[in-house]
């Protein structure tokens, strides 16, 4: 709306509703069981190949706990709907005069998204356990692991056990079913921003700039997964061990769905319905009881936070020698509050306290005393949704400094410095706290030969958010020299430096007083925490460092060739980085070299470009390991996980059918190669780095797209 010559007022309002439905079938084969197993050696066996046992990837032959296991479906979201209102308003004032420039606008934005099972006539997910009555496991061969296009044996025999017959892991009835869950849960968001830019046009040669600006976003989250155990129908087995599984197995009940028309490896699998599985929850109830784990989850899956972020800047631009020296200069500030309210996890809430010391009152055989023998109870005393509540602000100014100077029309010198911000993840911040039980570290016997380190095993972790995570900043310095048109090609090359401050990283440490006090712990458990070296995880700004790069890119338009290929085009770009500075060694998430080229065709109607990209090894995160802790005795300090080098191909083509509709075709990772994550310390020889294969898929995108 024209409110006058030199103003505008316009308004917009967006709605949107998106409505999605999933469906997922899992069968899983582990070679494991209880994680008894050698990585090196065979699943399951102290036997090795050398010494006449059985191939690698086998549990035949273990004599210890330690076989193999099969699984129908998961303990996880599997199946649910989901529905996402979004509303986008937008209010936008705009002045404009030879003098003049005024930019304003207010936003409001709110999306709420909705997950459920809930009254949708199925389970969200089901877990079925393959019957095997010795607790070794199955025995397993799997053939080709890790060859051809899958990291799963092109072909497995599973055996008995007990028995010595084979076993069909893709018969639904092979299995006994353990538990089914429900879920709902809302994710809510809102958004409040506003801001305003006012210009001020001296001459052609030099203006100033000034704004500000103020955002505040609200989340509320929710998720609650209820989780029922099966314990089935009395009639099909006594109430012995073997008789309590039997009355759970699927055979007995008419759960399978014939028509599901997902394959396993090509196999077809008679799956275990979840719309059936609600049909006879609904007919025999009695058949399920829900586990006080509902009461647990309803408290650690919801959170509230809400972050304000306010801003005000001021700019200046200059032109110098002809229009040849460009210089853009400002310097901005920038305030940040943040709020948050999540779960509050403490073990030792169920426990009665001496009201005078807050000392746990202990019974004669010296065990603690329970506030209550009832475990429903205990969860409620142990989960307190939104009980912790955890708050941080910081501010700083930001200033910046461009210049680009025109040697020739088609050559140009820029140079730049800016202090930038990296704001922590809120969940760095807002992770709620969890208490471990008061667990006394274990002592070896006087005159045994046993390593304390050995016995020091148990897991006393507490595991925080953090409110004094301060954001890093980085000073940027960078130099480039770009040149145009020359002869059909463009070139850049150019030098930068990073100095980096305060970056943070996830770290494990032997908890301190200080610390204690600051989450709320009492004085009397502070004393036992201390002497048992428990731990605090959480992320904490770790130190400095620095990045040096080098970067290069260009581009060349094929003119000597046919003028029916003078529309080809070659580019390549190159990175080159280097890290240094007292805690470079701590400073991951950087590839140290990438390499990125191309051929594009383009012609009035129709376009194709072929891309090929190149990246190092990268040292992706650090592994962090509290001293003291089952972690620390196998996995060494200064551990870090490596993505491989890889090198990825892909095509994309456009061919106009009109002036409205284009054909399109996205060919990304044309050979399917795949990730490799390696885990090692500088130490860590070749045989003994652990490793992840990770299946990236090549896939094609064909489809058509309009403009109208």
């Amino acid at each position: 709306m024209r409110l006058s010559r030199n103003d505008t007022l316009s308004f917009t309002v967006q709605t949107r509703q998106v409505t999605s439905d999933r469906a997922t079938s899992r069968l899983t084969t582990r070679f494991h069981y209880n994680m008894q197993y050698d990585p090196v050696g065979d699943a399951g066996s102290t036997s090795t190949k050398e010494a006449g046992g059985p191939l690698p990837g086998s549990t035949t032959g273990a004599t210890e706990p330690g076989g193999g296991t099969i699984e129908m479906g998961g303990n996880a979201a599997l199946n649910y709907s989901e529905v996402t209102d979004s509303t986008h308003m937008t209010l936008r004032y705009r002045h404009r005069s030879s003098k003049w420039q005024i930019d304003a606008q207010a936003v409001y934005s709110s999306a709420e998204r909705v997950r459920s099972s809930m009254n949708e006539g199925y389970f969200n997910g089901y877990y079925a356990l393959g019957n095997q009555s010795t607790t070794r496991g199955y025995d397993m061969k799997g053939y080709d692991i890790n060859v051809g296009d899958s990291i799963l044996p092109n072909s497995y025999v599973i055996k008995n056990s007990d028995t010595g017959e084979t076993v069909d892991r893709y018969d639904g009835d092979t299995y006994y079913l353990q538990s089914v869950r429900e879920e709902d849960g809302k994710y809510k968001t809102d958004m409040y921003s506003g801001r305003v830019d006012v210009t001020r046009v001296f001459n052609h040669r030099f203006s100033l700039k000034a704004g500000g600006a103020f955002s505040r976003l609200k989340k509320d989250d929710w998720r609650l997964p209820i989780n029922y155990t099966f314990v089935g129908d009395e009639q099909y087995g006594a109430d012995t061990a073997a008789g309590r599984i039997e009355r759970k197995m699927v055979r007995h009940y008419d759960i399978l769905d014939e028509s599901i028309d997902v394959d396993s490896n090509g196999n077809a699998v008679r799956w275990i319905s979840p719309v059936k599985l609600y049909q006879l929850f609904l007919s025999n109830p009695e058949y399920f009881q829900q586990n006080t784990s509902t009461i647990q989850y309803k408290a650690e899956y919801s959170k509230k936070m809400i972050e304000d972020i306010s801003s005000a800047y001021l700019r200046f631009d200059l032109n110098l020698f002809s229009n040849r020296m460009h210089i853009i200069g400002g310097v901005r500030y920038e305030r940040t509050d943040l709020e948050g309210w999540s779960v509050k996890i403490d073990h030792t809430a169920k426990y009665h306290r001496d009201p005078e010391t807050g000392q746990p009152l202990r019974n004669p055989d010296d065990s603690l005393q329970l506030i209550t023998t009832d475990t429903v109870e205990q969860t409620r005393l142990i989960y307190k949704a939104r009980a912790f509540y955890e708050g941080q602000n910081y501010d700083g100014f930001y200033p910046s400094l461009n210049i680009n100077y025109a040697f020739t029309d088609n050559l140009v010198l820029r140079a730049a410095y800016a202090r930038t911000i990296g704001r922590p993840d809120v969940r760095y911040v807002v992770d709620g706290i969890r208490v471990p039980e008061l667990t006394a570290k274990e002592v070896p016997d006087p005159g045994s030969e046993e390593d304390d380190d050995e016995t020091n095993t148990a897991a006393r972790v507490i595991r925080v958010g953090n409110p004094g995570l301060k954001p890093w900043t980085a000073d940027s310095f960078h130099l480039s020299l770009d040149s145009y048109h020359l002869k059909g090609g463009f070139g850049s090359i150019g030098v930068y430096r990073k100095n980096v401050t305060n970056f943070f990283a996830d770290r494990a440490f032997t908890a301190n007083r200080q610390d204690l006090e600051y989450y709320g712990i009492s004085d009397a458990d502070i004393d036992f925490m201390i002497e048992n070296d428990y731990a605090i995880r959480r992320w904490v700004n770790v130190g400095d460092a620095h990045l040096t790069g080098l970067e290069i890119s260009y581009r060349q338009d094929l003119f000597f060739l046919p003028s029916w290929l003078q529309k080809i085009q070659v580019w390549a770009n190159y990175t080159h980085l280097k890290v240094g500075g007292p805690n470079a060694e701590e400073f991951t998430g950087f590839t140290p070299d990438a390499l990125s080229c191309g051929i594009n065709y383009i012609r009035p109607r129709f376009s194709i470009r072929l891309t090929c990209a190149y990246q190092a090894e990268t040292k992706s995160k650090e592994v962090p390991v509290a001293e003291g802790t089952q972690a620390a005795r196998f996995t060494p300090q200064d551990t870090y996980e490596y993505q491989a080098s890889s090198i990825r191909y892909g095509i994309t083509a456009e061919y106009s059918l009109s002036r409205a509709f284009t054909l399109y075709m996205n060919w990304n990772n044309i050979f399917g190669k795949d990730t490799y994550v390696y885990r090692r310390a500088a130490d860590t020889p070749a045989y003994a780095q652990n490793y992840q294969r990770y299946i990236v898929p090549s896939y094609i995108m064909i489809g058509v797209k309009g403009r109208f």
